[in-house]
């Protein structure tokens, strides 16, 4: 039943993450470690992004210490062989809540799959998936090119001109400009006469 959940784990980290299986017998400075499965990636369309190990391990309850001393074994040679490479893994246990997994977390990532099989096995993978972000725009518009646009033929007036100027320099330029043009416009008022 375990080997079954792991080749399923090992498609869908295939199909839908974009990994690479490797040997199921790691080879790592002269030590080996073996193991249910490994996995290289992500990789993107132009090529390996700094890949991930990922590791499948589907021990029985009494070999969970046995899994321990690899994964530890395995960052202490990944860290005297200088590699950056992160490294993952995932444990098929029919125990997801065991405190003992709790040892784990100072080695390494840790995603815990149920070995029940029933569930999708894509809900505990899904933080290996690479994230689709989208592109930048490669030339962004300020906030006063945007809003002259939206102004169109109004930007040219000359309240609006002199608003936008001191809008460059602060709020408190803004208001006394609004202000002034007050001020104005109530001193023009005053002085034109009536008919």
């Amino acid at each position: 039943m375990k080997t079954a959940l792991v080749k399923r784990i090992v498609s869908w980290l295939e199909s839908a993450g974009h990994y690479v299986s490797q040997q199921s017998r790691l080879v790592i400075d002269d030590v080996d470690f073996p193991c249910d499965a490994a996995l290289l990636g992500p990789k993107d369309q132009q090529g390996p992004v700094r890949e991930h190990l990922v590791i499948v391990q589907a021990p029985e309850r009494e070999g969970m210490r046995a899994v321990y001393d690899q994964v530890q074994a395995l960052t202490m040679i990944l860290a005297r062989t200088g590699s950056q490479r992160p490294l993952t893994l995932v444990l098929v246990t029919s125990d997801p809540v065991d405190p003992a997994l709790s040892e784990f977390d100072h080695l390494c990532r840790m995603i815990v799959v149920p070995a029940d099989g029933g569930g999708d096995v894509s809900v505990p993978l899904r933080p290996l998936l690479p994230l689709d972000l989208p592109q930048s725009d490669q030339v962004t518009t300020s906030p006063e090119t945007r809003l002259k646009r939206q102004l169109g033929k109004r930007a040219a007036d000359p309240l609006i001109a002199a608003l936008l100027h001191a809008a460059q320099t602060s709020d408190n330029a803004v208001t006394q400009c609004m202000r002034d043009w007050l001020a104005q416009a109530i001193e023009q008022d005053s002085v034109t006469p009536t008919s």
